[in-house]
């Protein structure tokens, strides 16, 4: 049965109940959830008891409607000389259209322009545009910020090794009580998304400088950094081409022997390593932090990000396509593969020991640390940076800590 045929059938077993008036129309109502106007004279609002009298239960099928009469719609002359004028002046809106035509004396108003380019999917000024592009034989698909980002999704950033290229970014934290705006200058190898961020009052060149000379430098130890990729900030470059030479960040990486290349203006997915990274620090850590904590000072939400930059570099398993394929979990085994790969080889013919076990040694000896854990039935105790327990603290062998 049709959804109109069992209407109408609960509509004449409503009515053939009503006839017998065994209850009271009140309860009638309320036992199948229709209106009392059903059955009382409310003017025209009765219309299923004035149509049963009238045309017996025929009349309680439903009818379909008529299309409605549009006496005021615009008629298809005027709305030639509308889409004449819009593809003349394709930024106009539909106010100002209706001033335009007011003086070549053709009267309508801005909701009857609206309507009409509605109708014609032409109710923004980016759809006018692309019509004229259309009309002058243009690629009309798309605009060329959108082509580009589609077509960026089959490329990829193809680097070998690590400290090839390191993708550089300024990120807003937020405001911070006392201190006033904070940033974030994050860094990510492409090769082995192996990060590292220092928090900042101010976005300035001196900023930049001091994060690639005094940090990142430190941070990446073993591995040459050989190319940075930032975008077009006022921190790392200068619009003037004759100074850019002179610019104190340029001059910093010729110093330093990295070769310093920027991004296309608004093409942010160009340095997608990066703004992944902050999209992950964003998730992973600030959400969670500001939570749970109240910092005052710079230094204070600095450790805590270093020890999150520490869980997402050593411990954290990464799902990215570049370290699957190079057999690595955690951005510290790709990012230090490199340095360990001959005392990786000797010490394992050596000792006669399973790689993850040496890996997992070698690097908490390269950021000079000991770590106490003890292992249950192959499962190794991770920590959380949120409540990572001192060198010296035991952990009881009942417990089990799983790793993010």
């Amino acid at each position: 049965m049709s959804e109109k045929g069992f209407i109408y059938h609960m509509r004449v077993k409503i009515f053939e109940e009503a006839d017998k008036k065994e209850i009271p129309i009140t309860s009638l109502c309320s036992k199948y959830h229709v209106s009392r106007k059903w059955f009382y004279p409310q003017g025209p609002v009765d219309k299923w008891k004035k149509r049963r009298d009238k045309e017996g239960n025929e009349g309680l099928r439903t009818r379909v409607r008529a299309s409605p009469k549009m006496p005021n719609k615009v008629s298809i002359e005027l709305e030639e000389k509308i889409l004449e004028f819009v593809r003349e002046y394709p930024t106009y809106g539909s106010a100002r259209i209706s001033t335009e035509l007011k003086r070549r004396n053709i009267i309508i108003g801005h909701t009857g322009i609206y309507n009409v380019l509605r109708r014609r999917g032409l109710h923004t000024a980016k759809m006018r545009l692309e019509l004229v592009r259309k009309l002058n034989g243009e690629i009309v698909t798309l605009d060329e910020l959108q082509r580009d980002k589609e077509k960026s999704k089959t490329n990829h950033i193809e680097v070998s090794y690590p400290g090839q290229l390191v993708s550089e970014d300024t990120f807003y934290i937020g405001c911070l009580k006392g201190v006033g705006r904070i940033y974030h200058q994050v860094a990510c190898d492409c090769f082995s998304s192996f990060g590292a961020a220092k928090i900042y009052d101010s976005k300035t060149t001196d900023t930049s400088c001091d994060f690639v000379g005094n940090y990142l430098i430190k941070k990446f130890t073993g591995v040459r950094i050989e190319r940075l990729l930032t975008d077009c900030g006022t921190e790392y470059t200068t619009w003037h081409e004759e100074a850019k030479p002179k610019h104190k960040f340029e001059k910093m990486c010729q110093r330093l022997g990295i070769r310093h290349t920027t991004t296309k203006v608004r093409h942010p997915w160009t340095n997608g390593y990066v703004e992944r990274l902050n999209k992950t620090l964003l998730d992973e850590f600030y959400s969670l932090a500001f939570r749970k904590k109240g910092y005052r000072t710079i230094e204070e939400l600095q450790l805590d990000l270093d020890e999150f930059m520490e869980y997402y570099n050593y411990r954290r398993t990464h799902q990215g396509y570049k370290l699957k394929e190079n057999g690595c979990d955690t951005p510290a085994k790709a990012h230090l593969s490199k340095k360990l790969k001959q005392d990786l080889t000797k010490e394992m013919r050596d000792n006669k020991i399973g790689a993850d076990k040496m890996i997992r040694g070698m690097l908490c000896r390269s950021r000079g640390e000991v770590i106490e854990k003890t292992i249950l039935t192959g499962q190794v105790l991770g920590d959380n940076f949120t409540g990572r327990r001192s060198e010296k603290e035991e952990v009881l062998t009942c417990q089990f800590v799983t790793t993010s």
